[in-house]
């Protein structure tokens, strides 16, 4: 096969061959292996530079670190530890037992010496009080014991908050089944959350104290549309419920209800 510097000579054969394609087709080798020798430079480059750029790196990192003087220390050039002083041991003082004063006996005339007073008897003390001296009485008495009085506590102050859980839950008229059949029939789908397709549910917390009223209603977390004003009406035109107790007392209790609306 003819190489292209072969074959141009023949193909610009009696035509002016200064300037256009002609020149061209005479560099095109020349361009070549001008173009493979930038590529191979460049493809080199990207693939050898990372590996060049890390073990540059590490030679730096491995460097050692620079030392001002060398100074070796003989073990005579240290200090003496201080001294250790000396302590004094501690010696319990031993306190003195106790003690009684012997007491020398001294023999003393008949005449000199008192009368022993003699220990009465359980006769005498059965229908009598005992005391330190004695005392005469106007009469016989009888002590009658009485039992002490025994206050009763006041009872617990009413409770400020409302219990969450009590022994006897807060029942509707009718049950659950009762519930539900008035949501839905008193429930109303707001026009506003059904031209904006707005779906969810609405939780709404109440309190229903001793006397069975629903109070304290408020929306916890509500989904808009009208729809949070709609269930706060229905929960606030419920009847009275079952109030709960504890302990077999009445007693107040908050409640969380979620009223579900969806578009059918």
């Amino acid at each position: 096969m003819a190489r292209h510097d072969d074959l141009t000579p023949l193909l610009y054969a009696g035509r002016h061959t200064g300037y256009g394609s002609y020149v061209l087709r005479a560099r095109h080798d020349r361009h070549l292996t001008w173009g493979i020798l930038v590529s191979a430079v460049v493809v080199g480059a990207v693939f050898v530079g990372p590996y060049l750029h890390q073990l540059w790196t590490r030679s730096q990192d491995e460097a050692p670190i620079p030392v001002l003087y060398d100074r070796v220390i003989n073990y005579s050039e240290l200090s003496a530890p201080p001294p250790i002083e000396a302590t004094t041991p501690v010696v319990e003082q031993q306190l003195p037992k106790k003690q009684v004063k012997y007491t020398k006996p001294v023999v003393k005339p008949d005449e000199e010496v008192e009368d022993e007073e003699l220990m009465p008897t359980m006769e005498e003390i059965r229908n009598t009080a005992v005391g330190a001296t004695n005392v005469e009485g106007v009469g016989d008495s009888i002590a009658y014991d009485t039992p002490p009085v025994v206050e009763e506590p006041p009872p617990p102050p009413p409770r400020s908050e409302p219990f969450t859980v009590v022994e006897t839950m807060p029942a509707f008229p009718g049950g659950d089944r009762g519930l539900i059949d008035y949501l839905g029939k008193e429930l109303r789908y707001p026009s506003m959350a059904v031209q904006a397709e707005i779906q969810g549910v609405v939780y709404v917390q109440f309190t229903i104290g001793t006397d069975g009223r629903v109070t304290d209603e408020k929306v916890l977390r509500g989904i808009g549309g009208g729809c949070d004003e709609e269930a706060l009406r229905v929960i606030k035109a419920m009847p009275d419920w079952s109030p709960g107790e504890q302990r077999g007392n009445r007693v107040p209790v908050r409640m969380v209800l979620p009223i579900k609306f969806t578009l059918k």
